[in-house]
Formats: C-alpha cells, structure tokens, sequence
C-alpha cells in the first residue's frame, strides 16, 4: 500500500457498479484506511490520468444492455476488449498491483443448465466475444508484482439497475398474472458484489472468479414476491405455456427470463480462486428484493 492506505481507482464513473461499490466501501468498511476514487471510461478521461498513487484498479466500464448489430461490433470490440487491455499495461506500468475486470456469465454463450468449472466458453454475442477476449490477454500479464482478477457475474440486480432485473420490476407494478414455467437462474444483489470486490482486494487475489446469491431463483417465485411486497395478489397461470416455451427457443428475451443458467452451488469454487465460503453473502435475497422495491 502506498502511503499506508490502499488507493483503488474505479474506471467507469458511470458504471453502476463502479459507483455502488464505491458507496458500499465508504458505508461499510469506513473504519478501513481505503481511499476510492471514479475516472470516466467512454469520455476518454482515463487516458491523461495518473495512476501512479493507485494500489488497485477496479474496470467496471463496458458497452451492454444495448441491441447488437453488426454495424456496432467495432465499439464493443473497442471498449470491452481493446480499452481494458490498454488500461492494464498503463497501470503495469504506473507499479498498479492488482487490476480487476468485471467480465461476465456471457463468456459461457447460450448454456441451458448448470455451469461448472468444466463448462466450456463459447460467447455467442459481440459482448461476451470480447471480453473472454480481454480475460485471456489480461490473465496473460499477471506476474508476482501485477495480479489480474477476473470476475464473472451472473445477473446485477440493485435499487436503481438497468436490465432484465429492473423490466421485471415494472412488470410486476402492472401486471397480475405471470406463466408459471420452473426455472433457475443465478443473479447476484449489487451489495454481495461489492462485498465479493472487496475481499478479492483485501486478499489480493488473481485469478477468475463467479459469484452469485446463495439461492437460487426462479423467475416465477420472484415475480411473485415482488408483487406480495407490493401488496398485490398475483395469479399463476400454465395456460400458455407451450407458447413460452416456444418463444424460449428463438428469442433472447424469453431465453434470459425463463431458461435455466445456473453456476453450480453445489462445489466451493467455480474458476481459479475461491468464493471466499460465502463470505460475501451481506444480503439475503429475501432482504435484497425488500431493498430494490
């Protein structure tokens, strides 16, 4: 640590994690002598600034949650793979000690089922292709004085989220009756993530790691109990379920709501270092949903 305090900079002072995780560790762990600091990514900011004073950079910058055409494969090459490779060697360069990538389950493609250690990484989408392009560059660089961790979350869910979580949620104000189709889906709440981040730099690990909530979920129970914490009934239905499940197979959309892409639980560790035995779980999920509404 220089100085005696550990100096983390976040890349992405729009990212919502980058910002999350930032409040999570200046609430939480105050009583550590961890400064944190934001520097945008998109704007270019990055480049002129020094990261000569900073222990750990944290790479919560990316291009998602946008609809992908061929005409934008070069601004997600751009920003999710060429970007963190030259945010690596500045911060090599500048004597950074541990540099720290917010990858994604994408990497696995279009798994349907259980994703283990041995669960082969085939990306389907210019987002996921790109970043397992920037995890195996940057695990490529790790050296005794230069760790790179790579992080794989499932789902992001938190108050104030963009994405599935959050259509979900508005979905859930509106409408009364959801197909009962039985799922499962591994999510992680925006304070668990934090939590996972902040062990990765107190233990100064490498390596690749996926965390997740300890349960489980599936889609229909969480749409229930949204709706029950906003004191509404709702009503589960089966009719028309072969129709879901036809939709299932050809649009995205329904594969990310009702399909099953589950890290396997059942084992200590998923990738290179461990999950810390559950060490990060700070937020049920019961907790967590009461959180986000």
């Amino acid at each position: 640590m220089r100085n005696n305090k550990k100096q983390i900079l976040i890349i992405g002072k729009n990212s919502y994690v980058g910002n999350s995780f930032k409040k999570y560790i200046e609430s939480t762990h105050n009583d550590e002598n961890w400064q944190v600091d934001l520097v945008g990514a998109s704007d270019g900011e990055w480049e002129s600034y020094s990261f000569a004073e900073y222990d750990v950079i944290v790479h919560a910058a990316a291009i998602v949650h946008q609809k992908e055409s061929k005409a934008r494969e070069e601004i997600y090459r751009t920003v999710n793979y060429e970007m963190p490779l030259e945010l690596a060697n500045k911060a090599k360069k500048a004597g950074v000690t541990q540099f720290i990538f917010l990858s994604t389950m994408a990497v696995y493609g279009n798994v349907h089922g259980k994703i283990t250690e041995n669960t082969k990484v085939e990306p389907c989408t210019y987002y996921g292709k790109y970043k397992r392009l920037a995890e195996i560059d940057l695990l490529s660089k790790i050296t005794d004085r230069f760790r790179v961790a790579i992080v794989r979350p499932p789902m992001v869910y938190g108050k104030d989220c963009n994405g599935n979580f959050a259509r979900l949620m508005k979905l859930s104000k509106y409408c009364s009756i959801f197909p009962k189709i039985e799922n499962k889906r591994s999510m992680i709440y925006i304070d668990n993530l934090s939590e996972y981040l902040y062990l990765i730099i107190k233990q100064e690990d490498s390596g690749i790691g996926c965390p997740q909530n300890l349960e489980l979920v599936e889609t229909a129970d969480l749409f229930c109990q949204m709706r029950n914490l906003q004191n509404k009934k709702t009503i589960m239905t089966q009719r028309g379920n072969r129709f879901f499940l036809f939709l299932m197979k050809r649009i995205k959309a329904f594969q990310k709501m009702f399909g099953d892409s589950y890290y396997d639980i059942s084992k200590e560790e998923v990738g290179w270092f461990s999950i810390y035995e559950n060490e990060y779980q700070v937020v049920s999920y019961e907790e967590s949903i009461k959180k986000c509404l």
